[in-house]
């Protein structure tokens, strides 16, 4: 659904804004988000044999890192009933941001140079 991201672009997080009340939300993931997500059993890979429940979730979690204790899942849903479904654009940026935390500082993806100023070093005997 989503093409990955090269490792030194960043995602924008998205913006919606529910016009009947006028409240602004930011939509994005952090890595703690996306730890509860996966303790949840969160699975984005099923997002094409689970397609509802995989973007409704994807949905509500997205408020977790800026909105944790304001938007509860009967919230979430709501905004998304007005839409009558979310906007495939969003969806692909919901997913583009959930890789982006998934991925940061997890696997380092760079050269063998970062190691040279690391805090932490690494030896693999044979």
């Amino acid at each position: 659904m989503a093409e990955k991201k090269q490792v030194n672009q960043t995602v924008s997080p998205a913006f919606i804004t529910d016009t009947e009340t006028g409240k602004r939300y930011e939509l994005d993931f952090n890595r703690d988000a996306v730890k509860f997500m996966e303790r949840q059993g969160f699975n984005l890979n099923n997002i094409d044999s689970q397609t509802m429940t995989v973007v409704e979730d994807l949905f509500y979690y997205s408020f977790r890192m800026h909105h944790k204790n304001e938007v509860s899942r009967e919230k979430a849903d709501k905004l998304r009933e007005k839409w009558g479904g979310l906007p495939n654009k969003l969806v692909t940026r919901l997913v583009e941001l959930f890789l982006q935390a998934q991925q940061s500082n997890t696997i380092q993806t760079g050269d063998e140079d970062n190691e040279k100023n690391a805090l932490v070093t690494l030896e693999l005997p044979d």
